[in-house]
């Protein structure tokens, strides 16, 4: 196994450090879960972040996203695993965010730069680009990869960029890649990632990613509910009558099965009213993770008088669960506060498995923030493999629109400091 790698490891080489100049890094591609030495791959991520282990990144690659392949690396310092990336690639027009864009304004910009450099565009519908992608465009995190202690952590930005020029250079099947986005960077991570912003990407701030600490103190939900200062508690109590028509129950790989059209109807509400869209799930992504995953994939389905009216799915780390996806007919929504009871079964999930944080994602701010959810602030780089259009990219970026929300504080041990 060792030589096969050994042929494997691309021409990539980095200087751990002046005072250790006989250490170097190699960078071995693959482009299918099958090629990767699983034992290498496992031995870095020591089972750590679910969305990059071998059965989750198999279920997904089984049933991709349509035209979108993939790629895999393993950093090895002297033949030794030190950390893993993960890539994905796909067709990507501005026209998947053109809710979150001001669409005047680019194709002015578009229109402009035709006239000037001979670029050739049609309004936003025409800037379409192969993307390649840092991490997992199927969930919110840093899923792009992962390191062992023997990994020099400052050079990760060096790692990533040499990374991703060599897949770049060396892509075939698909066509030529256009733009790259490297995504889901906590704000810790700032000076570590220095050298990318020298590389003529574009840093943006996205919407932060929710974050609950489960506290040791709270044994049941009833534990938790009585953190909440009287006027929160009133709320949450109004807000779980409301949702006492409900039923729940998990489903298994064939409950999935069976109800899979209704859930990819419930998923495609919730998708229709995303200001931004990367990709679209297969039809067997659920079936698929479940079977991949089992008893760390959990998709709750809630049902109103018999009818399926509304799922979450979600991830169980290590230490931590992280709400995925979620399925709803908003017809049913106001009157029985769904949305808001499938918030609040996530945290009761989260202290019945015992885990120490739940992951709410970056959506509904607010509401989530009711329920105790602190952000957590992420930033995101993008660039274009054209220079005159990567400028173009630069003003894109310019004109994204952060939406507006307010931070809710719950608990009475804590001073909420805006009101509205």
């Amino acid at each position: 196994m060792l030589d096969a790698i050994k042929k494997k490891l691309q021409s990539i080489r980095l200087r751990c450090s002046e005072s250790d100049e006989k250490s170097t890094f190699d960078i071995a591609l693959f482009s299918t879960v099958d090629d990767i030495p699983f034992e290498h791959w496992n031995k870095v991520l020591n089972k750590e972040k679910l969305p990059l282990t071998i059965p989750y990144l198999a279920a997904v690659e089984v049933k991709p996203a349509r035209n979108m392949s993939f790629h895999y690396a393993i950093v090895y310092k002297d033949i030794v695993p030190v950390a893993v990336l993960y890539f994905q690639e796909f067709d990507f027009s501005l026209a998947n965010i053109s809710r979150n864009v001001n669409v005047a304004r680019i194709e002015s910009i578009l229109n402009g730069l035709k006239k000037l450099a001979g670029v050739s565009v049609n309004g936003s519908e025409g800037v379409a680009a192969r993307l390649l992608v840092f991490g997992n465009t199927y969930t919110t995190g840093e899923y792009g990869f992962h390191y062992t202690t023997d990994f020099h952590k400052e050079k990760l930005s060096d790692i990533i960029v040499m990374a991703t020029d060599k897949i770049i250079a060396g892509q075939k099947k698909s066509g030529k890649i256009n733009a790259i986005l490297l995504k889901d960077f906590y704000k810790t991570r700032d000076q570590q990632l220095l050298g990318i912003k020298n590389n003529s990407f574009h840093v943006f701030n996205v919407q932060p990613s929710m974050e609950l600490t489960i506290q040791p103190e709270w044994k049941t939900f009833e534990d938790y509910l009585a953190a909440f200062s009287s006027k929160y508690r009133v709320r949450a109590k109004s807000a779980l009558k409301k949702g006492l028509r409900l039923t729940q129950r998990e489903f298994t790989a064939d409950d999935i099965s069976a109800h899979y059209e209704k859930i990819m109807q419930l998923y495609t509400n919730v998708e229709e009213k995303a200001d931004f869209q990367l990709v679209t799930i297969s039809k067997t992504y659920f079936y698929d993770l479940k079977i991949a995953l089992e008893n760390n994939f959990v998709f709750k389905a809630f049902f109103l008088e018999g009818e399926l009216v509304a799922f979450v799915t979600l991830l169980h780390g290590n230490d931590c669960l992280e709400a995925n996806f979620v399925g709803m007919n908003y017809d049913y929504n106001l009157e029985n506060c769904i949305y808001q009871n499938i918030l609040y079964d996530d945290v009761k999930m989260a202290i019945e498995r015992k885990v120490k944080v739940l992951y709410f994602g970056r959506t509904a701010l607010e509401i989530k923030s009711t329920l105790g959810a602190e952000p957590l602030d992420m930033f995101l780089f993008v660039k274009h493999t054209n220079s005159i259009t990567n400028s173009i990219l630069g003003t894109v970026m310019a004109n994204l629109k952060q939406a507006e929300w307010i931070q809710r504080r719950p608990f009475k041990d804590v001073e909420e400091k805006v009101e509205g």
